[in-house]
């Protein structure tokens, strides 16, 4: 793993408020405009620099200008002009949360690029496409525009577009849980960019980096990566990059229990990302915000900033981020006492979810419904059968999903607790699934040297797994 500066308590400035190095400016670039001083190559060539430097700081007003500049401009014959006028309506839409013009956009910036036949210009595209489709969970797609931009970047030998590629593939195995995939790709990138002197890409890779170490519990090294990802981003002006790996960093502190540097974060990634009003990172800022509350025990504050989240995430649609806000809320209101609320959002997660997703984002909301069901207790029988059904469709479909993935070996412990589940449901019954669930335990925790639990705790849980499967594997025989 590469080695890793520090550097304690970055500074915050506002998005938009940066000292801007000497460039094109919005005014330079107009007047250039009304004198013709500048050819449409060259006027193209300054005003993506212009862009760039506006987006990365989170000056959205300032590309909104430069956008309506570009409308007026000769350059937006050509159709680099147009590319460009595509890629930043993209960027923004994208980061508002408007993914499906967002996505329009981006097609119209590949179209482009592919007849202009420009390598850069086409991998790109595909990055801004992999980057849109990875919010909505289009895994597949990703793949393919990611396996594209790849061949494509190393043809062209640009290093800092491979670099920009392997990021994203390491974001997209993050997305599978691909901990230990995703981790050498993100060390790797990390490398290549402080051989090459790319700072943005360089910091992009330790916030991935950062954020996969979170899953492995290994917080020193998890700090160390998104507090060094923080402070380049400052360094290169990139007010949403660094908005976003203060977010990644305070999900560091709440698992780590340090409740307070978490707020703190918090409240660095909200006052950039509301002036930005990019409403996917504010959902997941809220969500963060209620889930340190809820564990704080401040359930009321809580339910506040998970409402606020709901809020969003049902503007944007996206069902399998809205099961999650639906889970958090409820577990607030079952901390609060209000039962029939605590059920409502547990239903709703269940009512989301539709066979053929293997997301591997539902596990959770989905075990936790599951979860509160059985333990539900109604006065109406009736009732009671109806939550039972519910939650082992829930289990059956977690199973499903924990079935098709590789390197799950943090979910062996769930898997024990839905086998009790389906034993205690469905009685003699439910023993084939048990003894489904007890398999694909055994063979998640096959590797005893697991960084995910103790040496003690694994050995104990494999014993059990075994000693249960033998007691299913009689009482069926006696069926």
């Amino acid at each position: 793993m590469v080695a890793m500066e520090t550097k304690q308590g970055p500074e915050e400035v506002r998005p938009g408020t940066e000292k801007v190095p000497p460039a094109y400016s919005f005014a330079a670039l107009r007047d250039a405009l009304e004198y013709g001083t500048l050819g449409q190559n060259d006027f193209c060539r300054y005003w993506r620099e212009s862009a760039a430097q506006s987006y990365q700081m989170g000056n959205l007003i300032a590309l909104r200008l430069l956008l309506q500049l570009m409308e007026k401009a000769p350059a937006m014959q050509s159709k680099l002009g147009q590319l460009l006028f595509n890629e930043y309506n993209g960027l923004i839409l994208m980061l508002e949360g408007n993914f499906d013009k967002a996505a329009y956009y981006f097609q119209q910036q590949q179209r482009l690029a592919q007849a202009l036949v420009d390598l850069l210009e086409i991998v790109r595209a595909n990055i801004n496409l992999a980057q849109n489709g990875l919010y909505e969970f289009q895994l597949k797609a990703v793949e393919g525009w990611l396996q594209e931009a790849t061949q494509l970047a190393e043809l062209s030998g640009n290093q800092q577009l491979i670099i920009q590629c392997l990021n994203w593939r390491a974001e997209l195995d993050a997305y599978r849980h691909l901990t230990d995939q995703c981790i050498e790709k993100a060390s790797l990138a990390v490398s290549l960019a402080r051989y090459y002197k790319l700072p943005s890409e360089e910091a992009d890779a330790l916030d991935c980096l950062g954020s996969s170490l979170i899953y492995r519990r290994e917080w020193a090294q998890s700090e160390q990566a998104l507090l060094a990802a923080i402070r380049l981003h400052r360094d290169t002006r990139n007010a949403v990059g660094r908005a976003r790996s203060l977010s990644n960093l305070s999900r560091l502190y709440i698992k780590r229990g340090s409740f307070e540097l978490a707020s703190n974060t918090l409240d660095g990634s909200l006052a950039i990302f509301s002036q930005l009003k990019a409403r996917p990172a504010l959902a997941e800022v809220y969500l963060h915000k209620a889930t340190l509350l809820y564990r704080s025990g401040h359930f009321n504050e809580a339910l506040d900033w998970a409402r606020q989240s709901l809020e969003i995430r049902l503007e944007l649609g996206e069902p399998t981020r809205l099961a999650e806000a639906f889970s958090l809320v409820a577990q607030i209101y079952a901390g609060l006492g209000q039962e029939k609320y605590a059920l409502m959002g547990h239903l709703r997660v269940l009512e989301l979810y539709y066979p053929g997703v293997y997301n591997l984002q539902w596990i959770k909301p989905l075990t936790e419904a599951s979860d509160y069901l059985i333990y539900m207790r109604d006065n109406d029988p009736q009732e009671n059968t109806r939550n039972w059904q519910q939650a082992l469709a829930g289990y059956r479909a977690a199973i499903d999903i924990i079935e098709l993935h590789k390197d799950l070996r943090y979910l062996a412990p769930l898997l024990g607790r839905i086998a009790s589940a389906l034993l205690k449901l469905e009685g003699m019954e439910g023993i084939n699934e048990a003894m489904r669930c007890y398999r694909l335990q055994l063979n998640l925790l096959g590797d005893m040297g697991l960084l995910e639990f103790e040496p003690g705790e694994a050995i104990a849980m494999r014993a059990q797994a075994l000693n249960r499967l033998q007691i299913c594997a009689s009482l069926r025989r006696r069926m």
